[in-house]
């Protein structure tokens, strides 16, 4: 499909935009990995300069011309073919409504708010970046408006990472998930306890933890002959073209558990990007255009396989190898309890299942409310308060722990936080397809070997790269809408599981 005999220029250009992308890519890596502090402001010059490149070059009256000819000879094309100059004219259609001054000072004002974020979360002082959010909901609101929407400003914004994906959809599908997450906490509250601690808790030497790390994700699957691993704040995955796809940590003096699991969820989304055919290199399907898709790669190996009873047998292996005799006493199923203990926190990314869904959800609602103009920026740190006491059944002790935790904000990322839950959702579905269509998975899985895992979803989810969105996925391949009931169904089977009173005694 990239050598399409039909469209030479069309590939080409495609092509270019391609490059241009990963150009990009490779810039935000190094400045969340790399970049000392003072390359900050010319950093963002030169992404704007990008992402103003990118914009001239995707609303090109030519280029225009050129993706109108394909769609008027897509019953002539393959599916790839059609799919990929489908995808490329939806792009251009965004694009064309934004205009390029306002794509160059969005990228500017973002790429200056992450720096001013990254100081505020290690002081812990939400108004020192107020203004910086204040100034991105301003531009988040234009960006709604220019892109234009059917029902509410925040369907624009939600709609660039899943494509066709509403709010009022989004509502739809985590009203269960709330009612009943809630059920299933009230049922095991007995069960808790209140010492946080874990055997993954306490003083773990930093190198040793990467070192884990690498050797859990390269058995999982990850291929360090195309990727690497990179320390950062807020860990992340990038691709920066066919070959190179890199993925980040971030190790915790006092929890090996932020290393680990962040690793296996980095390396999930690695793995799928790793998994898209050399065929669509350099094209519009290459790159992750639906970010449901994308999370339910990362959320299915960091949970489904990483915080299953059998992986613990393998993980237990990998900790006694890298930290001599700190593990001789644990067992697997005492491992197996650690890594799923339930308890109400502040830090998403340290969640256990049940509470990440709703830590989701209390961003999602903050969101809407601060598009819609029903939140001040001012007012944030009092709401995320209130959410979190209703939902989480926890007050966070500072701004740091509380709304400043994460970077999606300062980077002009409004609409991103539904696709994580809206992930395990698909997540959910894809494990149960994939073992209920090839048994051998499971107990492969338990033998610690997981290439059925990761070849089922080579073949079902990554050979597609972005031809298709979370939606039309399930279909195509599971026959199923997207829905909340096998995700339900798992986490209240594990976890009644787990805090029954034959379990706990």
């Amino acid at each position: 499909m990239a050598h399409d005999p039909a469209a030479p220029d069309l590939v080409a250009r495609t092509a270019e935009l391609a490059d241009l992308g990963y150009v990009l890519s490779l810039l935000y890596w190094d400045q969340r990995t790399k970049m000392p502090a003072g390359g900050l402001e010319a950093r963002g010059h030169q992404i704007a300069t990008i992402e103003s490149l990118i914009h001239e070059r995707t609303v090109d009256a030519q280029y225009g011309a050129l993706l109108q000819a394909a769609a008027d000879a897509a019953e002539d094309r393959d599916e790839e073919s059609a799919a990929a100059w489908r995808v490329a004219n939806r792009r251009r259609r965004q694009a064309m409504r934004l205009p390029g001054e306002f794509v160059a000072e969005l990228a500017r004002a973002a790429s200056e708010s992450v720096g001013v974020w990254s100081r505020a979360r290690a002081e812990s002082d939400f108004a020192a970046f107020a203004p910086n959010l204040e100034r991105l909901i301003e531009l988040q609101r234009r960006k709604a408006e220019y892109l234009g929407y059917d029902d509410v400003p925040y369907d624009a914004l939600v709609d660039l990472y899943e494509p066709g994906m509403t709010t009022a959809r989004i509502n739809e599908l985590f009203a269960p998930l709330r009612r009943r997450l809630a059920a299933l906490l009230e049922r095991i509250r007995p069960g808790l306890e209140s010492d946080p601690g874990t055997v993954l808790h306490g003083e773990f030497e930093p190198d040793r933890q990467v070192e884990l790390t690498r050797a859990v994700i390269e058995e999982l699957g990850y291929d360090f002959g195309r990727g690497r691993q990179d320390l950062t704040v807020h860990p992340f995955a990038v691709s920066v073209g066919a070959g190179d796809v890199r993925v980040t940590l971030r190790t915790e003096d006092d929890y090996l558990g932020m290393a680990l699991f962040a690793s296996i969820h980095e390396a999930g989304h690695a793995m799928h990007s790793q998994g898209v055919p050399a065929s669509l290199s350099r094209t519009a399907l290459a790159d992750c255009e639906s970010l449901v898709v994308c999370e339910s790669q990362s959320r299915l190996w960091e949970n489904l396989v990483g915080r299953s009873r059998p992986y613990s047998d393998h993980l237990l292996r990998h900790l006694r190898a890298q930290f001599p005799g700190r593990f001789d006493e644990v067992t697997p199923e005492g491992l197996y309890r650690d890594v799923n203990r339930v308890g109400a926190g502040h830090i998403r990314v340290e969640a256990d299942e049940l509470h990440y869904n709703l830590h989701v959800i209390l961003r999602f609602e903050i969101e809407q409310d601060l598009i819609a103009g029903r939140l001040d920026v001012a007012d944030v740190p009092d709401r995320w308060a209130e959410l979190s006491r209703e939902l989480l059944g926890v007050s966070p002790p500072d701004d740091a722990r509380g709304c400043l935790q994460d970077v999606h904000w300062s980077q002009a990322a409004m609409g991103y936080f539904p696709t994580y839950t809206l992930g395990n959702l698909l997540a959910a579905q894809l494990h149960k397809a994939a073992l209920s269509s090839d048994p051998a998975i499971e107990s492969d899985c338990r033998r610690g070997e997981y290439s059925g895992l990761l070849s089922w979803m080579r073949e079902h989810v990554h050979r597609h790269g972005s031809k298709w969105n979370a939606t039309e996925l399930a279909q195509a391949e599971l026959g199923q809408e997207l829905s909340a009931e096998p995700l339900l169904e798992y986490l209240e089977r594990k976890f009644k599981a787990l805090y029954s009173p034959e379990r706990r005694s």
